[in-house]
Parts: C-alpha cells; sequence; structure tokens
C-alpha cells in the first residue's frame, strides 16, 4: 500500500499497517483508563462546602452507615417486695435507686389508711428488698417514727436501704432509727428501756454520739459498756 507523507510517497505492506493500528488501539485504550482512573467521585467525596461546614471534610464509603451512640445505658435492675397498705402488693423488678414514691405508685398507690406523712417519698431504695407500708394504728402501736419498714436479709429497719445495708455489714444497731424489735437485741434492754429510748428520740432529737444513750433513764455506765460496740449513731 502507498501512502503520501510530507509530500514523499511511501510503501506501507498491510502487515505493517496492521501492527501500527494495533499499537495506536492499545495506546488509546491505556490512556483512557488513566484519565478514568484519576478523575474524582463525585458520589464519594463530601466538601466542606456540601455538609455546611467550612472546617470538616469528610469521605464516605458507599458501603458505610453511619453509627450515632445514643449513650444509652441499661440501668440495673433490682427486685422489690412491696406489702401492708398498698393497693396492689407484690414483687415488682425495678430501676435500682428508684424512689419510694415511684415505687408504690406502681403498687398501685397508698390506701387510705396508709400513714402517709410518715413516709419518706424521696428514698432510694438500690438492694433488693421488701418494703411495708404501716398504717397509722400500726406505726403507733409499734411505736414506728416512720411507717415505712424495710427489710434486707431479715433485717428489718426504718432507714434507707443503703444505711441499713451499711449497718448489717458492720454489724451494729443505729439507736437514731432502730424500732423497738431492734433495740431490745440489745443486752440490757428490755421492752421498756426500749421505749424510754424512742421517747428521749421523740422529745430531746437524735443522739449525736453513742455516749448519749446513758441521758436514757435507767441506762447507765454498767449497760452501756455492754452494748457500746454494738450501736452506732
Amino acid at each position: 500500500m502507498n501512502i503520501k507523507l510530507f509530500g514523499r510517497i511511501i510503501f506501507i505492506s498491510k502487515t505493517t499497517l496492521l501492527v501500527i493500528t494495533v499499537i495506536i488501539t492499545a495506546v488509546l485504550m491505556v490512556s483512557g483508563n488513566l484519565m478514568l482512573n484519576n478523575k474524582p467521585n463525585k458520589d464519594l467525596v463530601v466538601s466542606s462546602e456540601e455538609s455546611g461546614d467550612n472546617n470538616i471534610s469528610s469521605v464516605i464509603s458507599n458501603n458505610e452507615t453511619p453509627v450515632m451512640n445514643s449513650g444509652d445505658v441499661n440501668a440495673e435492675r433490682i427486685f422489690v417486695y412491696i406489702v401492708g397498705a398498698v393497693k396492689n402488693p407484690g414483687l415488682y423488678e425495678i430501676d435500682k435507686n428508684t424512689l419510694v414514691y415511684d415505687i408504690i405508685n406502681t403498687a398501685g398507690g397508698l390506701k387510705p389508711e396508709a400513714d402517709m406523712n410518715y413516709i419518706n417519698m424521696a428514698q432510694k431504695i438500690n438492694i433488693n428488698s421488701m418494703l411495708k407500708v404501716l398504717t397509722e394504728k400500726e406505726r403507733k402501736e409499734q411505736q414506728r417514727q416512720s411507717a415505712l419498714l424495710i427489710v434486707i436479709d431479715n433485717i428489718e429497719s426504718t432507714v434507707s436501704a443503703e444505711d441499713q445495708n451499711d449497718s448489717r455489714q458492720s454489724g451494729k444497731i443505729n439507736i437514731n432509727t432502730a424500732g423497738k424489735s431492734e433495740l431490745t437485741v440489745l443486752p440490757g434492754i428490755g421492752d421498756k428501756r426500749a421505749q424510754d429510748i424512742i421517747t428521749y428520740r421523740q422529745t430531746s432529737g437524735a443522739f449525736k454520739k453513742i455516749e448519749d444513750i446513758m441521758l436514757v433513764n435507767g441506762i447507765k455506765e454498767s449497760i452501756f459498756n455492754s452494748i457500746k460496740d454494738l450501736i452506732i449513731v
């Protein structure tokens, strides 16, 4: 085949022409691939302008899903068995540190005869326990300062679950909060002296130190020495 190039006639065989064609085609294919690979992918790049944030540029893969951490943590659960002057007594599973107010409402609320003025509704319960809501008659008969009894591991008290747990671990009786049944456990303290301790608290206020228990009529130094290692304030 004769080809005129720059005013001259050049003879090129068919084989040579075919080789040249293949080479040109290969060069064009390689060039095209390079151009495609270097082209930015608009679907993958989110510019700071598009995102509305002038300080941040983000690259997000098509296969990734943004994950938001809500910060929610499952609260620890405990069981409370509530009985007495409530409308729906029974066993309830609640969040740890739930208020007495919320527990009573969960149990349907108080019955009319409940001594509600002597219940600390803001008290928190943080351990498996039994709660007993007293009527006004029961509280007065038992000489209680509170109409809510809390029982943990068969130990009865009117103090918070946390304070009672601390008292249980120490093995000592809090003379400012103990009821008659708790006080009579102490050596030398019978029903009458236990009542005298409760009456003293009601008229004179809480004991400031354990030695103050000797201010109660009938409790002298000999009795104090026998109980001083068993009591706290």
